[in-house]
């Protein structure tokens, strides 16, 4: 990866509940922050531009709603952020991938576990081991990556859509099985919304230095061609 400046050193700082001090990555691991909106497309980019890249894809998403499935599981309150904390690191690999944390269910309630700052740092360590451990760098996808977690990222980029395009999108993934009708599907993800830019501890807040996509009226190859097209206008080769 070249520019024409020298490209960033990333470091990486998690302050929680103690402070941690700073990870050092290596220089030519290329680091891209993606934040947005729920339902917004940002999972389906972040993917497609690992794989673009040939970097590691790390939804942070998929940690806390790994979290808020096994509190359930195992009987944990929701306000017992200690305990909620412990279970970042007890998470089977195979559940970052399943079904299983993508039903309504852990949709509603994964907002009251993401919301604890015990739970938001461990969080933030695993997506720090990921990406020092990475060969070439990652895509970190999320709601505080670039302003919190990767501040210091070499691309940053904000997705959003509209309420009701993403409340489409989601009853399509749903399927016919699903019980919800459209309106209460954008009034859960308008809720969801309001959780995650209102909460005390890194709201969603669009950094201003990332890279605005509106995915309300392109197809996944158009948000991909508009991603990549971004990305090399700020690197060459990245």
């Amino acid at each position: 990866m070249t520019t024409t400046e020298s490209l960033p050193s990333v470091s990486l700082v998690s302050d929680g509940s103690s402070q941690l001090g700073s990870l050092l990555l290596d220089t030519d691991k290329r680091i891209v922050a993606m934040d947005g909106v729920a339902k917004s497309g940002k999972g389906t980019l972040a993917s497609m531009l690992a794989q673009h890249y040939g970097l590691l894809h790390v939804d942070s998403g998929s940690i806390y709603r790994s979290v808020a499935l096994l509190a359930l599981e195992r009987n944990i309150e929701l306000t017992d952020a200690s305990s909620l904390a412990e279970l970042v690191l007890q998470i089977p690999e195979e559940m970052l991938s399943s079904s299983e944390i993508r039903t309504p269910e852990i949709s509603r309630i994964v907002p009251r576990v993401s919301l604890h700052r015990e739970v938001r740092a461990q969080v933030n360590i695993k997506q720090f081991l990921l990406v020092e451990t990475s060969s070439g760098g990652a895509v970190i996808e999320g709601r505080d990556i670039a302003n919190k977690v990767f501040p210091n990222a070499h691309i940053k980029i904000f997705i959003t859509a509209t309420s009701l395009v993403r409340a489409e999108r989601e009853l399509r993934r749903l399927g016919v099985s699903c019980s919800l009708t459209l309106q209460e599907i954008e009034s859960a993800i308008l809720l969801r919304d309001h959780e995650d830019m209102t909460r005390n501890v890194d709201p969603l807040v669009k950094h201003p230095d990332a890279f605005l996509l509106d995915t309300t009226h392109v197809t996944q190859e158009e948000m991909l061609r508009a991603a990549v097209a971004y990305i090399d206008g700020q690197f060459s080769n990245f």
